[in-house]
């Protein structure tokens, strides 16, 4: 599964604080997950991007993300690609 299938975007919210939003790789309902990748606050809880963060296709999003949803899934980002654990 590709990130840009997932509607990935960029949200700034405060300013200097980044967040990447896109579609549960694995939830029916649609739930949104919601990374930090900027956080001036909490520097310790965010993750890193590897890659431009424009181009949705390549980046790559370090450590893995388990998310707490419905199916509480576990997965890696890179390269663009998902790949479910």
């Amino acid at each position: 599964m590709k990130l840009t299938d997932l509607n990935p975007e960029w949200r700034e919210l405060p300013p200097g604080n980044k967040y990447l939003y896109f579609d549960c790789p694995t939830c029916a309902t649609k739930h949104r997950e919601v990374i930090a990748v900027d956080n001036t606050h909490f520097p310790d809880q965010t993750w890193h991007v590897v890659g431009t963060e424009q181009a949705f296709e390549r980046i790559s999003i370090t450590p893995s993300l388990q998310q707490h949803c419905n199916t509480s899934p576990h997965y890696f980002i890179t390269n663009g690609e998902i790949m479910i654990v």
